[in-house]
């Protein structure tokens, strides 16, 4: 694994900690939005200098942390994160109510309705 891998991971990692957005995460870390998605993105070389900055401030955020340079590009398999973006331009529909539903489509194959069924609408 390359050190930026291992940044990556590590940086996605402290932001799903701490709950927070790229751009909120970025402005801690003292950098641009741009900047912080092209190194979660693996796009770009980040200088010793700027790994020691972003480690000072963590730190300054989450006194009770204190985090290393060295520890933002180390592997750590806990860091590993299924994070994935909420979009909230997409709505969802809950149909809870119809269960077990049997109707006949253009094709007359039935087709069913479970409860709890959730639509992803666009």
């Amino acid at each position: 694994m390359k050190l930026i891998d291992n940044l990556s991971l590590n940086l996605k990692y402290y932001r799903k900690v701490y709950k927070l957005s790229q751009e909120k995460f970025a402005e801690i870390l003292g950098t641009t939005l741009s900047y912080l998605n092209q190194i979660e993105n693996k796009k770009v070389d980040v200088r010793l200098s700027t790994i020691d900055k972003f480690a000072n401030n963590i730190n300054k955020f989450d006194n009770k942390i204190n985090i290393k340079s060295e520890d933002l590009i180390k592997y750590d398999i806990k860091h590993i994160t299924n994070y994935t973006r909420i979009d909230e331009k997409k709505k969802w529909i809950n149909y809870s109510k119809m269960i077990w539903t049997p109707f006949l489509g253009q094709n007359r194959n039935e087709v069913f309705i479970w409860e709890n069924y959730h639509l992803k609408i666009k």
